[in-house]
């Protein structure tokens, strides 16, 4: 379930300036059932044989990296957006690779939060996510989590119940979460982020609440929006706002 899926696309801003927009996910939506299975069991397998708490971020860089490398993407023009783990991979990224990205759009990243953090009760309600025995389940826990997310598409939730039933799914959702919150934290190390970073967060996040974003704000060249009445998924909860903010700021 939560393994990295990278897509890009080209962007054209103004004056024509391209721009090589390259999206970190963890859902496997764009894939067959054939590909999602295989690629789930070879997340796990590896994490079964690595150390996850020190090498999950690592192999995910590493595999980043090697992906824009076989698609000859000119670093000068590219731009990683990460949401949440998604964020976490992207930040590590951008410090273990400071000359391969040119901006960064870090939408409440994890990664920075204290080992004493031991997780929001809206945080554990989505881990008790994988226990999930219908849609309807898992409509009710998406919507437990963000107090400013009213409703929930039924395919989404058909989606997402589908992906926890691939073979290796929880385990791979599991050791997903495993492996960030046991990774070395971004805190001391964002100082090496050389690109232009723009973060995103919502005042009302329950999941990684708004006051872990203070390591960011020491960042150089890092501009920070918060978000009223937004949550955990700002770009759901203002999408009109959220998709103008990323847009301005890759036409910059």
């Amino acid at each position: 379930m939560f393994v990295l899926l990278c897509s890009y696309y080209q962007y054209f801003g103004g004056r024509c300036k391209k721009r090589t927009v390259f999206i970190v996910s963890t859902l496997f939506i764009n894939l067959d059932g054939t590909s999602r299975a295989r690629m789930l069991n070879m997340h796990f397998q590896y994490l079964k044989v690595a150390n996850v708490r020190v090498r999950y971020l690592e192999y995910y860089s590493k595999f980043i990296s090697k992906f824009i490398r076989r698609l000859r993407i000119d670093s000068r023009s590219l731009c990683i957006v990460g949401n949440s783990l998604g964020g976490h991979i992207a930040a590590e990224f951008a410090i273990n690779y400071p000359l391969a990205v040119s901006k960064l759009v870090l939408v409440s990243p994890a990664g920075a939060l204290p080992v004493s953090f031991k997780g929001t009760p809206e945080l554990r309600n989505y881990l008790n996510i994988v226990k999930a025995k219908t849609v309807q389940q898992v409509r009710r826990d998406l919507l437990g989590i963000d107090k400013n997310v009213k409703s929930i598409e039924y395919n989404y939730a058909k989606m997402f119940f589908q992906r926890l039933k691939l073979p290796r799914a929880k385990e791979a959702f599991m050791s997903a979460f495993s492996g960030s919150a046991h990774a070395p934290r971004l805190t001391g190390r964002l100082h090496k982020i050389k690109a232009k970073t723009l973060l995103i967060w919502g005042k009302d996040d329950q999941m990684i609440p708004v006051n872990f974003l203070h390591p960011f704000i020491k960042m150089k060249n890092c501009r920070v929006i918060l978000l009223e009445n937004c949550g955990h998924s700002v770009h759901m909860n203002s999408s009109t706002l959220f998709n103008k903010f990323v847009i301005d700021f890759l036409k910059e």
